[in-house]
């Protein structure tokens, strides 16, 4: 089987598995494995016969791999989109059912402006506009804020956005979370970064998903945009409590870092910590949901600390990764990241 993998062009295969087979193939001949002999296959059993072994850690994650999946996720997305266009959601008005009761329900009820007049005892006028006219205009003036009352309050601002975090969530949530950072602190190093390390840092997505949509998920834009110098009390306040969640979280994989002496992953964590919440505030505000963020930090998560992709590795999990510099691009996307958030946040505020 893997003697017929030299013809085949994995950048091909929608499916990825092809990718696999001819790295598997190109590490059995750097083994000096003789790929003429016998029978090999995956999943076929032995019955018996001679089985020869060798290990295989995993594909090497080159640029040019990631950029060949990234195209196939891009065509899976765009077929999505396509198809998403014509589904109606099951609308009934699209299929010219229930007409006659919307007509039935097109009569409205007279509205306020045609009562008006008679409630104020007032001769009734023959439209709106003759009904406004008779309204007298009172001219109002808004008493200005004192210096006194536009005080920056942000550690209050931020206690209250890490109030705003927690609140409704269930008890067994910090048990779990607490849990976690406890294993991390005793348990095997490996172990931390294979396991617990990519826990800790998926347990609050949800927290994290809710950064810079929550003012439209609950409708509360215009009381919040409307508050004076809204970028420096409250907009970097919801990123503070986003980095510290992160860092809250990954306590015990950062004490680990520090007992170990480990300066170069201890940085990449923090680099980390600060990467999730520029993330999350910056599809949030842009998408006004937190589905966007989900799916895409879900994504890079597991790429990045499964798969161990180094370019991915945000987290600093590998060696490879930071030697690489790779915390380097996440410090410098966390800072782009964070403009964008800000940008998006004062062109929702001047809308």
């Amino acid at each position: 089987m893997f003697e017929s993998v030299k013809d085949i062009t994995p950048q091909n295969d929608f499916a990825g598995l092809s990718r696999a087979m001819v790295d598997i193939r190109q590490h059995m001949l750097a083994d000096g494995l003789d790929l003429n002999r016998g029978d090999t296959d995956l999943g076929v059993p032995t019955r018996g016969r001679e089985v020869i072994r060798f290990l295989w850690d995993g594909m090497n994650w080159s640029l040019g791999i990631f950029l060949e999946r990234s195209i196939w996720l891009g065509i899976a997305v765009a077929i999505a989109l396509s198809a998403a266009i014509p589904f109606d959601r099951f609308d009934p008005s699209r299929w010219g059912i229930n007409r006659q009761r919307k007509r039935k329900h097109s009569r409205r009820p007279p509205g306020i402006l045609q009562e008006l007049p008679g409630i104020m005892g007032l001769s009734k006028p023959a439209g709106n506009e003759a009904v406004k006219a008779s309204i007298p205009e009172v001219a109002l003036h808004l008493t200005p804020l004192g210096e006194q009352r536009t005080r920056r309050r942000f550690w209050s601002v931020l206690f209250a956005e890490l109030r705003l975090m927690v609140r409704g969530q269930k008890w067994w949530w910090f048990i779990i979370a607490l849990g976690i950072v406890i294993a991390s602190l005793f348990s095997p190093l490996d172990v931390v970064r294979r396991i617990l390390f990519p826990a800790a840092w998926l347990w609050p997505i949800l927290w994290w998903s809710a950064m810079g949509n929550r003012e439209s998920r609950y409708h509360t834009s215009q009381i919040i945009f409307s508050t004076p110098d809204l970028i420096h009390r409250q907009f970097l306040a919801i990123w503070f409590a986003g980095f510290l969640v992160a860092i809250i979280t990954g306590s015990g994989v950062l004490v680990r870092f520090v007992l170990t002496g480990q300066w170069d992953h201890f940085l990449a964590l923090i680099i980390g910590a600060a990467f999730i919440p520029s993330l999350a505030l910056a599809l949030g505000v842009w998408s006004n949901n937190r589905r966007l963020f989900e799916i895409v930090y879900v994504l890079l998560w597991y790429l990045g600390s499964f798969d161990r992709v180094p370019v991915l590795d945000y987290m600093g999990i590998t060696s490879q990764a930071v030697t690489n510099g790779v915390p380097t691009i996440y410090f410098v996307a966390s800072i782009l990241l964070l403009g964008m958030a800000i940008v998006g946040r004062r062109r929702q505020i001047q809308a």
